[in-house]
């Protein structure tokens, strides 16, 4: 919404606070932090899922090969 030309419209003490550049600063801190957080919680669930899956070829954990049974083992 555009403001108009008013004298009194032009400046309000109130809203100086909100259009001050550390407060931008600190607000685009807290979401680089926040996007930080979510990507870590993210790579965590992916390194779990990752070492207990077995169908990866770069898994954590060591495949199984499947167990063929020959005439003589059975």
């Amino acid at each position: 919404m555009r403001r108009g030309h008013n004298k009194e419209d032009r400046f309000d003490p109130e809203e100086a606070g909100k259009n001050n550049i550390t407060d931008r600063r600190a607000k685009k801190v807290k979401q680089q932090e926040y996007q930080k957080q979510k990507f870590n919680i993210l790579k965590d669930n992916w390194g779990r899922w990752k070492q207990h899956s077995r169908t990866l070829i770069g898994s954590f954990m060591a495949r199984m090969k499947p167990r063929v049974l020959t005439l003589g083992q059975s």
